[in-house]
């Protein structure tokens, strides 16, 4: 057969009878390719097209460049078939070696289309989780292994892997979407009715794994995927599960990935929903939940007025109760990195619903922040400036007083 023809060492990653040493051989290459001299190969590794790089020319002998080549994709067909085996032991090795691989190699000296296969051969397995529901048959570390693989697969595809008219990453966003609800709704009912030390124990660390990991997956998603429609609404309706999780993991980072994917929202995106600006605003006055979740959701409740219909939320109401919550939080919160959080939420206001400068709400957030400048905490003066400064940027009609109030807190900081 052409696997024959192999070296003897990713011959053994799929040949050898014993799986220790299969699983031994995988570990032993994906070592290799972590070398930096790979990760930061200066050339193409190969001819890009007629554009990029021209055509192979014949030589006397064999280019180090195309051996490297030969190299990369055989074992991206190794670690690709592993993910077909019956056994569970050959499925993890060949997701350790995935992930290696997509961590170090440099697929942008490659043609176009691994990434794609990786893609590709994903996809199935997320369908065998969804099905199974992460269930004892798959296996709780294949899980987490496959949500690793698949968060690390999102952040490097390009539209160049692209497979005829299908988009991989399109996709693979869209596989996970569906897998993730009943991921969700398997570590929910571990969860109890209570997140407590006494069911955080019982439920063990694999549970903690898989949350970690599939969150991990969602945020990087949240990042890279286009603003269709569908994918909106899966990513709507994935935010309202997570923030209101069971699991103290999940709701740690469910709000992260809420704002991550409202930031990037283009103005043609969705439809404004005001409980989603609700529901950011609960967690952020939240004094119950960390700091950093409470700084994503302040975040979040400006971000979700890009949507379409949020300025006419704003206009009809909602801009003096969100003004009052973040001047309040700004004023009067113990925590420093939730003070600086509602500078920043305050001053990010202006950009997302045009604010006009002169107007009450305009005048009011820079009185807020230039309250904020004479704030004890040092972090927090540096913070609420540098807001000040968006602020400017993104509304250049700021009054003359402001920025000379706001360079006589600056000084003072300075002196401080």
């Amino acid at each position: 057969s052409a696997r024959s023809k192999w070296p003897m060492l990713l011959f053994m990653c799929t040949d050898d009878p014993c799986p220790k040493v299969r699983a031994a051989a995988v570990a032993v290459v994906a070592k290799l390719f972590q070398a930096d001299s790979l990760r930061r190969w200066p050339v193409p590794l190969e001819p890009l097209g007629e554009g990029h790089g021209g055509t192979v020319r014949a030589t006397a002998f064999t280019p180090l460049t195309q051996m490297l080549t030969g190299t990369i994709r055989t074992f991206h067909e190794v670690l690709l078939r592993s993910l077909t085996s019956t056994f569970q032991s050959d499925v993890l090795c060949g997701l350790e070696g995935l992930r290696t691989c997509l961590a170090c190699v440099p697929y942008s000296k490659l043609k176009p289309g691994l990434l794609g296969e990786v893609s590709q051969a994903l996809v199935p397995l997320l369908g065998r989780i969804r099905e199974d529901k992460a269930s004892e048959v798959f296996g709780r570390p294949s899980t987490a292994a496959v949500l690793d693989v698949t968060a690390a697969a999102l952040s490097r595809l390009e539209p160049r892997d692209s497979i005829g008219d299908m988009n991989p990453r399109d996709k693979l966003c869209s596989e996970l979407c569906r897998t993730a609800v009943g991921v969700l709704q398997m570590l929910a009912g571990e969860a109890g009715e209570e997140d407590s030390p006494q069911r955080t124990e019982k439920k063990g660390p694999d549970a903690t794994s898989t949350a970690r990991s599939l969150m991990d997956a969602l945020t990087v998603m949240a990042g890279v995927s286009s603003a269709q429609p569908d994918t909106i609404g899966a990513l709507r309706e994935l935010s309202e599960i997570v923030v209101a999780h069971k699991m103290k993991t999940v709701r740690n980072a469910g709000m992260t990935m809420t704002k991550t994917w409202l930031s990037r929202l283009q103005p043609s995106a969705g439809a404004y929903d005001p409980a989603l600006l609700t529901m950011a605003m609960e967690v952020g006055q939240n004094v119950g939940q960390p700091a950093a979740v409470r700084v994503a959701g302040l975040a979040t409740a400006v971000a979700a007025l890009r949507l379409p219909g949020g300025q006419q939320y704003w206009d009809g109401g909602a801009g003096e109760a969100l003004l009052s919550a973040l001047c309040a939080i700004l004023a009067e919160d113990h925590g420093f990195q939730v003070r600086i959080g509602a500078g920043s939420a305050l001053a990010s206001i202006a950009q997302s619903v045009a604010l006009e400068p002169g107007t009450p709400h305009c005048t009011r957030i820079i009185a807020a922040l230039l309250k904020g400048c004479q704030d004890p905490g040092l972090d927090v003066r540096n913070g609420v400036l540098m807001s000040l400064g968006d602020l400017a940027s993104w509304c250049p009609g700021t009054p003359a007083d402001a920025g000379d109030a706001a360079a006589a807190a600056a000084a003072g900081t300075i002196a401080a």
